[in-house]
């Protein structure tokens, strides 16, 4: 990763309230692998969009889960949402 995109990804390894608490750049991607109940991804995608940049991709695993699928279809509409593979699922603002 670090020599594909010239230094330019941070790793951070804490839950992620601990991160959003933390964060106060722009985000121009953001994968997310939360908790897969609807209330984790809902808050998880609250916390951090306030952060995306125009054009930022959010992106996700496990859209064939339906808790994860609701919790993203709280901040997404579903032509706003594109799903690969019926498990990948991004969304660029």
């Amino acid at each position: 990763v670090a020599e594909g995109t010239e230094g330019n990804v941070q790793v951070w390894k804490m839950g992620w309230r601990e991160f959003a608490e933390q964060w106060d750049q722009p985000i121009r991607f953001l994968h997310l692998d939360a908790t897969h109940t609807t209330q984790e991804v809902s808050e998880n995608i609250a916390a951090l969009l306030p952060h995306a940049a125009h054009g930022t991709v959010f992106a996700g695993d496990d859209w064939n889960w339906p808790t994860v699928a609701a919790g993203v279809r709280e901040h997404f509409r579903d032509d706003e949402i594109n799903v690969q593979f019926g498990k990948l699922w991004w969304v660029t603002l």
